[in-house]
């Protein structure tokens, strides 16, 4: 038999009647259920899902402390990584404005007719400054070789 909503009158015995009648047949699936399972069997069901329970915290314990260390490996790991390529970065800022220099000196060491063939052959510019820059480095040998003599005489 199915309860039927029924319009609810205050002063009516239908509504307490549907209500014990709903309460009774609680009462008795709460009994069944009672019978079904005795309390040593729901108490032994309930510490089961306890230890399932603690068993799933643990393990998600764990796998967010693994997690944590990963995570922290791989910041450490990005930590060093970004400071050698700032000191990459620093290195090459270096070696530019050594290149600048070297550059501006060989522009200024460069005679105007050598600068007039460039500015009119450009494929020539590569060897125009090849000849300039070993010109320099046999000068610049040539002043260390001179140094180191002089040095070498002294402790004479």
């Amino acid at each position: 038999m199915a309860l039927v909503a029924r319009p609810v009158v205050k002063d009516s015995e239908e509504v307490p009647l549907e209500t014990c009648l709903r309460n009774s047949r609680n009462g008795q699936v709460r009994e069944r259920t009672r019978d079904q399972f005795p309390p040593h069997t729901r108490l032994e069901e309930l510490r089961r899902r306890a230890e399932h329970l603690d068993e799933r915290a643990k393990n998600e314990k764990t796998r967010r402390k693994e997690e944590h260390e990963m995570f922290v490996g791989k910041l450490r790991d990005a930590r060093s990584a970004v400071s050698a390529e700032q000191m990459l970065t620093e290195k090459y800022k270096q070696e530019n404005v050594l290149l600048a220099k070297d550059l501006g000196r060989l522009r200024w060491s460069i005679s105007q007719s050598q600068v007039e063939v460039m500015e009119n052959d450009p494929s020539s510019t590569e060897e125009v400054m090849l000849a300039q820059l070993a010109r320099s480095s046999v000068a610049r040998n040539n002043m260390h070789k001179i140094e180191d003599l002089r040095t070498v005489t002294m402790e004479y």
